[in-house]
């Protein structure tokens, strides 16, 4: 591959963690074989998403609002103060908390048969 707009897109998507060249590169033929499924909501998300995530005043979550939705909760105790080196997502999508959960089980269930 040594189209210029691919080679772009390419040298963007291997800046991000965990991301190398040759991940890159499959990435980028994977989104261009999906380009209807894939790249072009993809494209949308990525637009939607610069435009209304914001970073909270108070504790740098990453949320649509600001405050975010955990400082803005009526049942968080305002007075504790949660400190990170950088921010993370304080809500975990609902996908990936199911995720971790089985895992979980999985290692209980492999630990007991030992």
């Amino acid at each position: 591959m040594s189209n210029g707009d691919i080679d772009h897109l390419m040298r963007y998507l291997a800046r991000l963690p965990g991301l190398g060249p040759r991940s890159a590169r499959r990435a980028v033929l994977h989104l261009l074989k999906r380009r209807e499924s894939l790249m072009l909501p993809l494209i949308e998300a990525l637009k939607q998403t610069a435009e209304t995530v914001v970073a909270c005043d108070n504790c740098g979550n990453w949320d649509n609002h600001n405050p975010c939705a955990v400082c803005s909760d009526h049942r968080r105790d305002a007075a504790v103060i949660g400190d990170a080196e950088e921010a993370v997502l304080l809500e975990l999508p609902h996908h990936l908390r199911r995720r971790s959960r089985r895992r979980s089980r999985r290692r209980s269930r492999r630990r007991s048969r030992r």
